[in-house]
């Protein structure tokens, strides 16, 4: 191994690199006083901590969503491939992240009255896939 190597290596080994990385980007603050196990770790994690969705909202009409349909309902879908938005296989094996499903809905006045809607129409699915793709979202 190169010297260049060697000191690289023991550079970003330096947990004070870590802690400064994550102050200076907002992920901590300098009262922060909880005990973290690995702060390089720490530090991606909360790097990654985004809204993985693309076009969560549909402001670009449906691109992104694929519309499932069974019988007379239809769900909207997306494929979200984790290696992609920068989670690596050792990450996700060694430290298992959490990953939080939200779904948001806010009425309007102006859709008119309320329609009940059966229980099975409002469910989230989630499923962690370990395979790749055949043919990826568009």
């Amino acid at each position: 191994m190169s010297l260049v190597c060697s000191l690289w290596r023991d550079l970003i080994a330096v947990v004070t690199l870590w802690k400064c990385k994550s102050l200076r980007e907002g992920f901590i603050t300098k009262d922060w006083n909880q005990s973290v196990d690995d702060w390089k770790v720490f530090y991606f994690l909360c790097s990654l901590q985004r809204n993985l969705l693309w076009n969560p909202c549909a402001e670009e009409k449906m691109r992104s969503w694929r519309i499932d349909s069974y019988y007379r309902n239809k769900w909207k879908s997306q494929m979200v491939n984790l290696k992609a938005e920068g989670y690596w296989d050792e990450l996700m094996d060694n430290f298992r992240p959490d990953i939080v499903v939200k779904d948001w809905f806010a009425p309007r006045a102006y859709c008119g009255p309320v329609v009940w809607r059966p229980w099975w129409s409002d469910m989230i699915q989630v499923a962690i896939l370990n395979m790749p793709l055949a043919q990826p979202l568009a």
